[in-house]
């Protein structure tokens, strides 16, 4: 893996801080499901539940014992979360 923390914060500052699909979400189609971490120091549960109000339809699930990473620190529960879900989607 190449990383290049220069680039990644270049990125941050100059390009995602600005880019907001917030008005497109009403667009989106599809079963969506939002996922996200009680403790996620970078999406923070706000902005997830932002997200999920933005699309018509969508379900949330938030994990209590995670932070950016729900499927490394609740493995099995996100497993099974997601599976459930497809199967009814």
């Amino acid at each position: 893996m190449i990383r290049c923390f220069e680039t990644a914060n270049y990125t941050l500052k100059h390009c995602l801080l600005r880019y907001d699909v917030r008005e497109h979400l009403g667009g989106i189609k599809v079963p969506t499901l939002v996922m996200n971490g009680r403790e996620d120091w970078d999406t923070v549960l706000e902005q997830a539940e932002l997200v999920h109000r933005g699309i018509p339809g969508s379900d949330f699930v938030v994990f209590k014992d995670s932070g950016h990473e729900p499927f490394a620190d609740e493995t099995e529960l996100f497993i099974e979360t997601l599976i459930d879900w497809i199967e009814k989607n």
